[in-house]
């Protein structure tokens, strides 16, 4: 290389150079340095999986019916369902998936800094979530609203026929921020009460210290839920003030991370349109001449390279968890008893939002 042409022709001194160039290196690897040091030293997420034998998946302590630890320790829900179905589908078992707790005020920056390697909650997708956090949202798994747990007795059931009311709602949430807006605009009678944690929110409202309970809507329904023999005496108000996209998030950076599992909730949600379920999966399979069913299950296509996993990864997947309609019947099925139905978690076809791109 002629250094003394890019001396003279771009005015640059070339210690200079080596020493800003040095500065460069340094810093990209310390690990203070996010904005190198970090996509540096985490690489691939599906190779750091393989590598290290376990699946770390992050969720909230939540309800039993999306996650939540039961009275024998054991995690259950929705969101572990599908942290199972991606160990399933990279590691082969259900045994290598390390359920982490995620502590809520803190989630994506833990995320972002390599706590877990998926965030599987009922985390809203937003603008800012995306673009100032550096996380990524995967795709929609769960479409609800949020909404209003009352006390039946108060007999309203509506948020306008309130004179007055008190409102729990958790911190750190797009509940609170919607609130607010709310609140604001038109109910500036109304009080919000927040809560760090879920516990002491429940708490506070089944008390009766406060009027109403907010949150999404699937939330309240598993809450009324879990009441038992006292379910009578809450109801859910008609009002929904808000759109909640729920799924997961990952780390912004890793396209094979992301695409794998986008294209994880997009398989079972096709193998509950083609009516592939864990009873005749393996039947499936080797007989079908469904040509998309095939590419699911395996037997045709090379498109699972790009993603890091075997051929057969959306067939054990669904074998051990089932398909999308399965996994939902299992958790939330439930729900349907106090009036809650699929609706927009549903197929396009039978009135949802799940709109199955070709998988091949």
């Amino acid at each position: 290389m002629n250094f003394t042409f890019i001396k003279f022709r771009y005015g640059l001194n070339v210690r200079k150079l080596g020493v800003v160039l040095a500065l460069l290196w340094i810093a990209c690897w310390l690990p203070q340095a996010g904005w190198c040091g970090e996509a540096a030293s985490l690489g691939s997420t599906v190779q750091g999986i393989k590598d290290r034998g376990v699946l770390r998946c992050g969720v909230e302590q939540n309800t039993l019916t999306m996650s939540a630890m039961d009275r024998d320790g054991e995690w259950r829900g929705f969101m572990v369902d599908l942290c199972h179905a991606l160990g399933v589908a990279l590691l082969g078992t259900t045994q290598d998936v390390e359920i982490i707790e995620v502590n809520k005020h803190l989630r994506y920056e833990a995320l972002k800094g390599n706590a877990y390697d998926v965030l599987m909650s009922n985390s809203t997708w937003t603008l800012t979530r995306e673009t100032a956090l550096g996380v990524r949202f995967v795709t929609p798994y769960l479409f609800d609203g949020q909404g209003f747990l009352a006390h039946l007795k108060q007999g309203r059931t509506r948020l306008s026929a309130y004179d007055k009311a008190n409102i729990c709602v958790l911190d750190s949430t797009t509940s609170l921020t919607n609130l607010k807006a709310l609140l604001a605009q038109h109910y500036p009678h109304f009080t919000l009460t927040s809560f760090v944690t879920l516990e002491r929110m429940r708490e506070s409202f089944f008390s009766g210290n406060c009027d109403m309970l907010s949150s999404d809507r699937l939330v309240l329904a598993s809450e009324q839920l879990v009441r038992g023999g006292e379910q009578g005496a809450y109801h859910i108000l008609e009002d929904i003030i808000s759109r909640e996209p729920l799924g997961p998030y990952v780390r912004q950076g890793d396209e094979q991370w992301f695409s794998l599992l986008r294209w994880l909730v997009q398989g079972l949600l096709l193998a509950e349109h083609k009516g592939v379920t864990r009873d005749n999966v393996d039947k499936l399979a080797g007989t079908t001449e469904d040509r998309e069913i095939q590419h699911l299950l395996g037997v045709v296509g090379n498109a699972h390279q790009a993603l890091g996993v075997d051929a057969q990864w959306m067939r054990r997947v669904i074998r051990v968890v089932g398909n999308f309609e399965e996994i939902y019947q299992r958790n939330l099925g439930a729900l349907a008893q106090l009036g809650v139905r699929r609706g927009y978690n549903g197929l396009w076809y039978k009135g949802g939002l799940h709109y199955v791109p070709p998988f091949q």
